[in-house]
């Protein structure tokens, strides 16, 4: 219906030195990873990035919980950070 179907990924990256790689992506609760929402490099600072709710193959996902997981290759070593959200039609 075009109403609600994507959600809107905010967050913040701070205290970094230069670009650096940055990814989000999708984990079913098996701990399977089913696709990246985003991949590249980021510098500090507020970002946002839709997502639609697809695999990464282009498939819609069954409703249910899912890991959204930010990783961040930080001069101190990967730093992480993960969230569950809700997927419902």
């Amino acid at each position: 219906d075009g109403i609600n179907d994507e959600i809107e990924i905010e967050y913040d990256l701070l205290n970094l030195v230069g670009a650096v790689p940055a990814t989000i992506e999708i984990y079913d609760l098996s701990g399977r990873r089913l696709g990246a929402v985003a991949s590249g490099t980021a510098g500090s600072g507020r970002f946002a990035i839709a997502w639609d709710g697809r695999d990464a193959a282009g498939a819609t996902l069954p409703p249910g919980l899912y890991i959204l997981r930010l990783a961040v290759e930080t001069d101190g070593g990967a730093a992480y950070s993960e969230r569950v959200i809700s997927l419902v039609y």
